[in-house]
C-alpha cells in the first residue's frame, strides 16, 4: 500500500514537470521577442523563431553557432565581460544594448537581457537570453542625434543672431555667437540670466508687445525694436520668434535681424533722393532765373549807353550789383545741380591761392588773420579754375562767419587743408554740413548753398573732402585732389580787348521772347544785321527765306522740341560756312559728357553781359576754333 502511494506521487511529479517543460517551451517558441538557451561557453542550444527571423538564420543554422559568431566585433568584449562576471557569481543577470550581424551582413540593434539558470541535478549552468529588436528605435535616436547636431551647428554658426529664452522670465537658455557679437557680451555673461537684468531691451515694454503678439498670432514676424549692445551702441533690430517647448517649458526661439546699418543706408538713400530732387529743382529755377538776370543785365548795358546823367548811372550800377549777386547765387544752384559748365585745366594750387590772396583778405575783417603756408614742390591737379576759386572763397567766408569775435584762418597746401580756430561744429551739424539749403546762420544771412557747392565741386574734380571739428577749438576742412603729371596751363589774360562793331548777319534763336528781343537790340546797336526765331522750326523757315549769307547762328541749347545742337547740325548742312555760338543755362544737363567738344567750347553761359556776348561773337568770327570764355 505504501509502495503504490509512492509510485503514484512520483508519476504525478513527473507529469507536472513535463507539463511545466511543455509550457516553458511553448512560451519560449511562441514569444514575440527572440529567446535563446545557451551553454556556459556561448553555444546556442535552443532558439525560437523570433530570434531566427531577427538574424536571418534557420533554427538548424543558428543552433550550430555561438553568440560570439553573430555579435558585432565592437560589442563583443563588453558582452564577454558580463558573461565572465556571471560565471564567477558576481552578477546573476545583465542587460545591454548591442549589435548582431544579420545573415545578409546588415547590422541589427538589440536589447539583450541575460539570466543564469543552474541544473540542480547536474549543477550545469545555462544562459537564458531575451533579445528585443530595437533597430528602429536606435535609428530614430540616431536621426534625432544627427538632427540635433545639425541644429546645433546651424545655431552656432548662423550669421544671424539667435537666442532661446524662457517665455515667462526671459531667461536665456542658449544664444549663438552672432547674438553675442551683436550685444557685445561673453557667453557666460548671458546664459542663465534674464534679458531685463542684462538691460538688453532699450524699451522693455516692447517685449510685452512681442509676447502679446505671440499669444495672439502664434508667431512674431519682423517686430522692430532697439537693443542695447554695450560698446556697439544701440542697435535697431527686427525680431522673428516662435514658441518652442524644452522639457515641457514654454520657450521663445528668436532670430534677430540687425538692421542698424540698413536703416542708416536707407536714410542716406532717402537723403540722396532728396538731394537729387533738389538738384533738379535748383537747375530748373536757375535756368529761368538766368534768363531774367540776362534781361536785367542787358537792359543795364543799354541804359548806360543811352543816358549820361550821373544819378542814373548810380542807379544802374546798383541794379547791376544786385544782378551780379543773383548771378553768383544762380551759379551755386547750378553747381549743386551739376549743370554748370566745367572746363578742367592743369593747375598749381599755390599759384591760385596767391592770386586770390588779396581778394580773400578783402572779405575778412581786421580781427581775422589769414595765413597761407604753401607746400613745397606741390604737385599739379586737373580741375575747373572757377570751381577751385569758388571753393576757396566759400570756405573762407564760412570760416569768417564762424568767428564773429575774430580768429585765424590757415590755408595750407600739400593736399589742400583749410584750418580755422573758430567755435567748432557739433556732431549733429557736421552730419548735415554739406546738405543744400542747410545753414546755422540767422534768416536772411545765408543761403545754405556754399558748402554744398564746395562738396559738389570737389566731387566733380574726382576728389573728396573731410571735416574734423571740436566744439570750442576749431574746424578743419581737408580737400584731396588726384595729382596729374601734365604741364600747368596758362591762365587766360583778364585784360578786356577792344570790341569792334560788326556788319555781319546773325540768326538769333531763343524761346524766351523778352530775352530774345534784348539780344536782338544789343546786336543791332553794334551794327549787326539780326534775324530772329523762337524755335528750331521757325529758324529753319527764316534760313530758307533768307537769300543772303548768314554768318553766325546764336542758338539756345534748350529750345523746345528740337535742341539747339540739332538745329545747328541741320543749318550747317545747308549753309557750310555758318559759324555757331550756343547759349545755355544748362537745364537738365543739356551740355554734358555726351556733347561734342566743339559744342562745349562754343557755348556762352547765361546770364551774359553785352560785352561777353560781343566778345564771344567777335572771337568766333575772327578765330572760329577759339573756345568761348
Amino acid at each position: 500500500m505504501t509502495l503504490t502511494a509512492n509510485v503514484t506521487a512520483s508519476e504525478d511529479v513527473l507529469r507536472k514537470l513535463r507539463l511545466s517543460e511543455q509550457l516553458f517551451y511553448k512560451a519560449f517558441e511562441e514569444a514575440a521577442i527572440g529567446m535563446a538557451l545557451m551553454s556556459s561557453d556561448g553555444n546556442f542550444l535552443r532558439v525560437n523563431q523570433a530570434l531566427c527571423k531577427l538574424v536571418g538564420y534557420s533554427k538548424e543554422e543558428l543552433e550550430s553557432k555561438t553568440f560570439q559568431d553573430i555579435t558585432h566585433p565592437a560589442d563583443l568584449d563588453a558582452d564577454l565581460n558580463f558573461v565572465q562576471q556571471m560565471l564567477r557569481g558576481e552578477i546573476s543577470t545583465y542587460q545591454m544594448e548591442k549589435r548582431y550581424i544579420h545573415k545578409t551582413g546588415r547590422v541589427v540593434w538589440i536589447l539583450l537581457a541575460v539570466s543564469m539558470v543552474r541544473d540542480e541535478l547536474t549543477s550545469e549552468q545555462f544562459f537564458v537570453a531575451q533579445i528585443q529588436d530595437i533597430t528602429s528605435r536606435k535609428r530614430a535616436q540616431e536621426q534625432l542625434r544627427y538632427s540635433e547636431e545639425r541644429f546645433s551647428k546651424a545655431f552656432r554658426s548662423c550669421p544671424l543672431p539667435i537666442s532661446i529664452s524662457t517665455i515667462l522670465e526671459g531667461r536665456y537658455l542658449d544664444v549663438n555667437d552672432a547674438f553675442l557679437r551683436m550685444i557685445g557680451r561673453r557667453r557666460e555673461e548671458v546664459t542663465g540670466r534674464r534679458a531685463m537684468d542684462l538691460n538688453i531691451w532699450a524699451f522693455p515694454l516692447d517685449r510685452d508687445s512681442m509676447l502679446r503678439k505671440l499669444e495672439r498670432e502664434g508667431r512674431v514676424d519682423g517686430l522692430e525694436t532697439v537693443f542695447n549692445s554695450g560698446s556697439n551702441g544701440a542697435r535697431t533690430v527686427q525680431l522673428f520668434a516662435e514658441r518652442v517647448y524644452l522639457d515641457g517649458v514654454p520657450c521663445l526661439l528668436a532670430i534677430t535681424h540687425d538692421v542698424t546699418d540698413a536703416k542708416r543706408m536707407e536714410d542716406q538713400f532717402r537723403q540722396a533722393q532728396k538731394m537729387e530732387a533738389m538738384g533738379l529743382l535748383a537747375g530748373g529755377v536757375a535756368h529761368d532765373f538766368n534768363n531774367m538776370l540776362g534781361i536785367i543785365s542787358g537792359y543795364c548795358d543799354l541804359a548806360e549807353g543811352r543816358h549820361d546823367v550821373e544819378a542814373c548811372h548810380s542807379d544802374i550800377d546798383q541794379i547791376r550789383k544786385a544782378a551780379d549777386r543773383a548771378t553768383n547765387l544762380t551759379r551755386q544752384l547750378l553747381s549743386f545741380s551739376r549743370q554748370q559748365i566745367v572746363r578742367p585745366s592743369v593747375l598749381n594750387l599755390n599759384n591760385i591761392i596767391k592770386d586770390l590772396n588779396q581778394m580773400l583778405r578783402r572779405v575778412l575783417p581786421s580781427s581775422i588773420e589769414l595765413c597761407f603756408n604753401p607746400g613745397e614742390s606741390l604737385q599739379r591737379i586737373k580741375a575747373d579754375l572757377g570751381q577751385i576759386e569758388q571753393i576757396l572763397i566759400n570756405l573762407v567766408v564760412n570760416a569768417r562767419d564762424a568767428m564773429p569775435d575774430g580768429g585765424k584762418i590757415v590755408i595750407e597746401t600739400a593736399n589742400l587743408e583749410l584750418d580755422d580756430t573758430g567755435c567748432g561744429i557739433d556732431s549733429k551739424t557736421i552730419s548735415r554740413i554739406f546738405e543744400p539749403f542747410f545753414t546755422t546762420k540767422p534768416r536772411g544771412e545765408g543761403t545754405g548753398l556754399g558748402l554744398s557747392m564746395v562738396y559738389g565741386a570737389v566731387q566733380e574734380s574726382r576728389g573728396h573732402i573731410v571735416v574734423a571739428s571740436e566744439v570750442g577749438h576749431g574746424t578743419t576742412f581737408t580737400l584731396h585732389f588726384p595729382v596729374i603729371e601734365e604741364v600747368v596751363e596758362s591762365v587766360p589774360s583778364l585784360a578786356v580787348p577792344t570790341l569792334k562793331t560788326g556788319c555781319e548777319t546773325i540768326l538769333v534763336v531763343e524761346d524766351e521772347p523778352v530775352l530774345r528781343g534784348l539780344i536782338v537790340e544789343l546786336l543791332e546797336s553794334e551794327g549787326y544785321t539780326v534775324l530772329q526765331a523762337a524755335d528750331a522750326e521757325a529758324a529753319t523757315g527764316v534760313s530758307a527765306q533768307c537769300k543772303d549769307a548768314i554768318h553766325v547762328l546764336l542758338a539756345d541749347v534748350g529750345l523746345p522740341g528740337v535742341s539747339g545742337f540739332d538745329l545747328a547740325a541741320q543749318l550747317v548742312e545747308s549753309r557750310p560756312g555758318l559759324k555757331v555760338l550756343f547759349t545755355s543755362a544748362y537745364q537738365d544737363g543739356s551740355v554734358n559728357s555726351s556733347s561734342k567738344p566743339e559744342q562745349k567750347a562754343n557755348t556762352l553761359e547765361k546770364p551774359f553781359t553785352k560785352r561777353a556776348l560781343l566778345r564771344a561773337i567777335q572771337s568766333l568770327l575772327d578765330h572760329p576754333r577759339q573756345k568761348v570764355s
